[in-house]
């Protein structure tokens, strides 16, 4: 049977082994004891919806008065920043099959909530929907209270920085121009990792260079 994401059945290349198979609902109950929020999603383009949540995502978190309501929210309505965050889970998560952590601020009935999140690629199958094997991610988060007026200042610069819509990216200060990227944040990894292969082109295991821009660029236009 083959793995469905995004239309693409096809495995990510190398070493990669498949993420565990679990069948939605039958095989997730059992989280709905948990005081640890969980749900499962995809960042498909067009298609990025919840699928399953326990009651400590989809009230504690999310603010949800009931899984149905949590599953029929519509999540497609995104700015293009947010736009570039999801493609980027998607590409990473869903399509290489590579687990990430951040630290998110979402605003659950216009009050701020802030957690670390850990995203990890699963393969479900929706006994509701069909037999189809789908690739797609299962979120862990976990509170993040502020101590101090700094750390807060610090996150929101961070949450800033994360969805800006001008490309920023950060790289190391010797001045080689073959120096690695440090930070970049959803909008230049969206737009220049795309021009240099962020779909498969780059050899793995080596991340952007300041050549690959500076080559990637049209200067003509610029």
């Amino acid at each position: 049977m083959g793995v469905s994401a995004a239309g693409d059945p096809s495995p990510p290349t190398g070493e990669t082994q498949p993420p565990k198979l679990v069948r939605v609902p039958s095989q997730v109950l059992v989280y709905e004891e948990l005081e640890v929020p969980i749900w499962i999603m995809t960042f498909e383009h067009t298609k990025t919806r919840w699928m399953w949540g326990n009651k400590a995502a989809w009230q504690g978190v999310w603010g949800k008065n009931s899984l149905e309501h949590f599953l029929s929210t519509d999540l497609n309505k995104k700015s293009a920043a947010m736009q570039a965050i999801h493609e980027d889970c998607y590409y990473t998560i869903q399509k290489q099959w590579t687990a990430k952590k951040d630290r998110r601020t979402i605003f659950p009935n216009g009050k701020p909530f802030t957690m670390d999140v850990t995203m990890r690629p699963i393969r479900v199958v929706m006994e509701e929907e069909s037999e189809e094997e789908l690739s797609v991610v299962i979120v862990t988060a976990r509170e993040v209270t502020h101590e101090n007026n700094l750390e807060l200042e610090v996150n929101r610069s961070n949450e800033l920085f994360r969805h800006s819509p001008v490309m920023t990216m950060l790289f190391s200060c010797t001045g080689e121009i073959g120096c690695g990227v440090i930070r970049e944040n959803p909008q230049a990894r969206s737009f220049y990792y795309e021009a240099n292969g962020r779909r498969g082109y780059v050899p793995k295991g080596r991340g952007l260079l300041l050549l690959d821009v500076l080559t990637s660029c049209d200067w003509e236009t610029v």
